[in-house]
């Protein structure tokens, strides 16, 4: 393509200081990676900042250096969360909107077939709609058996519906959407034939970790006194139901600590820490291994330790020392 865009948001996110901000007098325009040793600085045509590109040659693609600008793990715009600015949130004349909620009459909630069948019989709306949509499956039979094909998509992101898996694993629509919500789907890789690239095995070297799902939560305990293996603290995470202590040398082995953390126990769907720069750098070896097994990372609000379950969890392990 001619033109191609890219969301700063989720360079920012992959740890890549990216500035597109002209009146910034501190920086200058242009993005840096998470090393610091490569700057490539951006273009001002009028409003518009960006990057002037081309197709590299043979021998550019074997011995240049490579910088990948976004990370493979999923990212969602809506779910992603920015870090908090503490400056402006602790100016007394500034009041902050921290939730909105829709109303149950609002349009956009009500769906306009069901209130289509409602109104030929009330029926269809409580109990014999959802009845017959969960019984219905697509697809024909061979020998009795659901035939299953191999399915080319000329799309590179092709995305698998109820219905879709309902007519490929002849099964109801209910079991397709109960599989779509169960699984993860993270060993997906999109491509449109001919393969021009080879695809990275990190997906299936972590295929040994499973996927314990829900929130857990991190923070990490100090101790006035050592252990006989030199360990002065410890990186402990909690669902409220299971405590697991991973001890350290310092809490810079955070990152070391969650990657251990995950082999052990499993890897959650959300990770919840406060704001120590150790678990919330975008180049911290903790924020890697957020990135590399696709989990999801949110920051609570500064000065509310309340919301860091793990909190309490270090308040109980300190009672039995």
């Amino acid at each position: 393509m001619q033109n191609s865009l890219i969301c700063p948001n989720q360079v920012r996110s992959h740890g890549i200081s990216w500035c597109d901000d002209p009146h910034d007098p501190h920086r200058e325009i242009g993005l840096v990676d998470q090393s610091g040793e490569v700057t490539i600085p951006f273009d001002v045509q009028g409003t518009m900042v960006g990057v002037t590109t081309r197709v590299p040659t043979s021998d550019e693609l074997q011995h240049c250096r490579r910088i990948e600008m976004t990370s493979d793990a999923p990212w969602d715009p809506n779910s992603s969360t920015l870090p908090h600015n503490q400056k402006s949130n602790q100016r007394p004349d500034r009041r902050t909107i921290q939730s909105m909620r829709t109303s149950k009459d609002s349009p956009f909630v009500d769906d306009a077939f069901d209130d289509c069948l409602t109104s030929c019989s009330p029926v269809f709306g409580s109990e014999l709609l959802p009845r017959l949509i969960s019984a219905v499956r697509v697809g024909e039979l061979v020998n009795g058996d659901p035939e299953i094909s191999v399915i080319t998509s000329k799309e590179r992101h092709a995305k698998i519906g109820a219905d879709d898996l309902a007519r490929r694993w002849g099964i109801g629509l209910e079991t397709a959407r109960q599989t779509l919500k169960v699984t993860t789907q993270h060993g997906i890789r999109h491509a449109v034939h001919p393969l021009s690239r080879r695809y990275k095995t990190d997906i299936i070297l972590h295929g040994d970790r499973r996927r314990i799902g829900g929130s857990w939560h991190a923070d990490t305990l100090f101790s006035s006194h050592g252990s006989l293996t030199s360990d002065t603290c410890a990186e402990v995470f909690t669902n409220s139901k299971l405590v697991s202590v991973h001890p350290m040398k310092s809490k810079a082995d955070a990152g070391f600590a969650l990657d251990t953390f995950t082999a052990d126990i499993g890897v959650p769907d959300l990770m919840i820490a406060d704001g120590a720069k150790e678990q919330t750098g975008p180049n911290t070896e903790f924020q890697r291994t957020v990135r590399r097994l696709h989990m999801r990372f949110r920051e609570t609000e500064p000065h509310s330790p309340w919301q860091n379950r793990a909190e309490d969890a270090i308040r109980n392990l300190k009672r039995k020392w």
